[in-house]
């Protein structure tokens, strides 16, 4: 855009340059159209002789008018372009202005982007820290319930010993009764063998 602006810039002093020729030649054809006058009053004083003389001098007056009419149409096509050249510079440079604010404003997006993509970044890397913890959990997890298992196996198994414990305790305990039942009846049968062989020894 600004290798435009400054191309209207150089249209804009060529024709400026334009425009002083064109002031030149219009200078010219006046200084022509002065002189033609003056060849047509001295062929007028000239007379017949002259008259030859007045037809070229008409001849150049028509030619100097021509020639300012088409000054004229140059230069007011000159100022037509001059207009529109500063128009379209006027609208070159708000275009300028829009482009930079709209570069502007990616620049804020790519900085707002790049703030983003760090913080997914980071929620990734903090995704990935919760899913390892998670794993480990998991896993201690496993351990507890294996662990909670072996000891539940264990308490079953204890609780069968004991009973079997139990069941022994009370086969001694009837046992001892059974024994000490049995020495009562030793005690008793000894004092009466003790006493039958007292009749014996009287």
């Amino acid at each position: 855009l600004q290798s435009m602006v400054t191309s209207m810039e150089n249209i804009q002093a060529s024709s400026a340059e334009m425009n002083g020729a064109v002031q030149i030649i219009n200078e010219i054809s006046d200084k022509i159209n002065l002189l033609s006058l003056n060849a047509s009053i001295e062929s007028a004083r000239a007379g017949e002789a002259g008259r030859g003389f007045a037809v070229v001098a008409e001849e150049i007056s028509r030619l100097a008018d021509q020639t300012a009419g088409s000054i004229r149409e140059i230069d007011d096509r000159i100022k037509m372009n001059d207009a529109e050249i500063q128009k379209g510079m006027q609208e070159t440079r708000a275009v300028h202005a829009s482009m930079e604010k709209v570069i502007g404003g990616i620049d804020s997006i790519t900085a707002v982007t790049g703030d983003m993509d760090r913080f997914l970044s980071d929620q990734l890397e903090s995704n990935d820290r919760v899913k390892s913890s998670m794993t480990l959990l998991q896993g201690k997890t496993g351990l507890i319930r294996t662990s909670t298992r072996e000891h539940r196996d264990a308490m079953s198994e204890i609780s069968r010993s004991l009973s079997n414990v139990n069941n022994i305790a009370q086969s001694v305990a009837s046992g001892a009764q059974e024994i000490a039942a049995t020495s009562h009846a030793l005690s008793k049968l000894a004092e009466s063998l003790k006493k039958n062989v007292g009749y014996f020894k009287v």
